[in-house]
This record gives structure tokens, sequence and C-alpha cells, in this order.
């Protein structure tokens, strides 16, 4: 069992924010179109697997992002949830701040930004051919250039800059 001094329901909490976090996101951007959604999702579940099978990234990060994918039959119960995404971040880091190591929560918190940054950059909201990148490439900070990035739209910018705001 990983995240052992935590309760079920906290772990359950931790691990069901990772999945809202990437959908608050996808959810704030202005193209409402089932492809963008379904590009999205594709992105964090792609995120989620590379984070996992990844042996280049802390060990609990790992284990998280495979117990949200082994969740998977939860993940539309948990889209339900994403307007209170921002306050739950506090939640989640107040229980990581109590029982886990800095470390860990300053691991959980590039999780969570990496996962939003993942869904961000899915779909071309502007309709521009987006940079190629490499494998794993997403573990890179993505710049706020939008010469760069222009598959990031305005409203998905201002909801990762609320989520850094809110993992502070």
């Amino acid at each position: 069992m990983f995240l052992p001094n935590l309760t079920e329901e906290e772990r359950g909490f931790v691990v069901a924010l990772v999945y809202r976090v990437g959908m608050s996101i996808s959810h704030s951007d202005d193209v409402d179109t089932a492809h963008d959604d379904r590009l999205e999702v594709k992105a964090l579940e792609k995120t989620l697997k590379n984070l996992a099978a990844s042996g280049r990234i802390p060990h609990m990060t790992r284990l998280i992002c495979q117990a949200v994918l082994d969740n998977h039959k939860h993940w539309e119960e948990w889209e339900q949830h994403t307007l209170t995404v921002l306050s739950d971040c506090d939640k989640a880091l107040a229980i990581l701040r109590t029982r886990r190591k800095k470390q860990e929560l300053m691991d959980y918190k590039r999780l969570l930004l990496t996962v939003a940054n993942a869904v961000a950059g899915a779909y071309d909201e502007y309709h521009e051919v987006p940079e190629k990148r490499g494998f794993l490439s997403f573990l890179i900070p993505k710049s706020q250039n939008k010469d760069t990035f222009l598959n990031i739209s305005v409203s998905e910018d201002a909801a990762i800059t609320n989520l850094k705001q809110a993992l502070r």
C-alpha cells in the first residue's frame, strides 16, 4: 500500500485530485467540442501512463499515477467535481503536509502542474501546427510564450496560473 500513513479516504482524495485537476483544465478552455475533449483526456491518460512507467521520477509520484489509472472506473464521477479543484488543492496539501516528507509534497505539486500542462497542450485552440516535442518532453515546463506553445488557450493559461497560486 502506498501512502500508508493516510486513511483510505485521504488516499483516494489525493489520487482523485490528479485526474480532477486535468479535467478542470480541459473544462476551462474556450473550445467546447467532443474532439478537443477526447484529445485532452487522451493526453491526460498518456501523461499518467508515461509517468507511472518512468524510472526518472519519484516513486510516490509513479504510484499515484498508477492509482489514478487503476481507478479508471471512477473517472466519470471524479469529472463531476472539477469546480472545487482549487480549494481541494488546499485540502490535499494540508493532508500531505502533516503526514508526508516535504519533498513528497513538492513532488505532488509538480505532478499536478505536469498534468495541467499536458492537458492544456493537447489541443490546438489556435489551429496552428504545434511545435514537435520529444518523448517525455511533457516533463519540461512549458513556456508562457504563445508563439511557441500556441495550443494553450488564454483561459487554460489562466486556469494554470490559478492552480499555481493554489499550490503555493
